[in-house]
């Protein structure tokens, strides 16, 4: 059974119609293009341009919106770089603070072990503060003074006290009287 021009048996028959109608469609939209406004020779019809602001008007709106952008972003960068600065500092004290902390800490520690004849922690501790800072006065003759109770007491560490006291003299704040007393004390041994 094929189509004879009449109605297929079971179809309505619409779907011929549908190709019927976008056939007449596309060769309306067709001829619509061709013949709208001047035709060149064998093609369609230019398009006219948009009727609007000359060119020169979009440009320096978009040159005025880059300098806004560019302004916006170094204010938001200059912002940041005080922040982060901002930042750094604050950690920067914060560990000094920290470390003067520790230091006198450590140092009351060291002194109490000092004074209470407690040689070996006294060494080690005013050896540690001296690690760090080696130019401190109250470090420097802390561990000479150390030193030379170890070796009063026990006989040990000589060399290596007269060896701080030394260095004390070679410090530029010190207290004489204090250098001279742990000298006497040192010559005993």
């Amino acid at each position: 059974m094929g189509w004879n021009g009449l109605k297929i048996d079971g179809h309505s028959g619409t779907q011929f119609k549908h190709r019927k109608g976008f056939e007449r469609r596309k060769r309306w939209v067709q001829e619509k293009m061709r013949t709208q406004g001047k035709v060149r020779e064998g093609g369609y019809a230019p398009r006219e341009r948009a009727r609007g602001y000359p060119s020169w008007v979009y440009y320096s709106l978009l040159v005025a919106a880059g300098l806004i952008v560019l302004f916006f972003a170094g204010q938001f960068l200059g912002e940041t770089v005080e922040t982060v600065d901002k930042y750094h500092a604050g950690i920067v004290r914060g560990m000094q603070e920290q470390r003067t902390s520790n230091y006198n800490q450590l140092l009351e520690l060291a002194e109490g072990s000092l004074a209470g004849g407690y040689w070996d922690d006294a060494i080690d501790d005013f050896g540690r503060l001296k690690e760090t800072f080696p130019e401190n006065w109250a470090v420097n003759i802390g561990l000479a003074k150390a030193l030379a109770g170890k070796c009063a007491a026990e006989g040990e560490s000589c060399s290596l006290a007269r060896e701080q006291l030394m260095h004390c003299y070679g410090l530029p704040a010190k207290e004489g009287d204090v250098l001279q007393q742990l000298e006497d004390q040192l010559k005993q041994y």
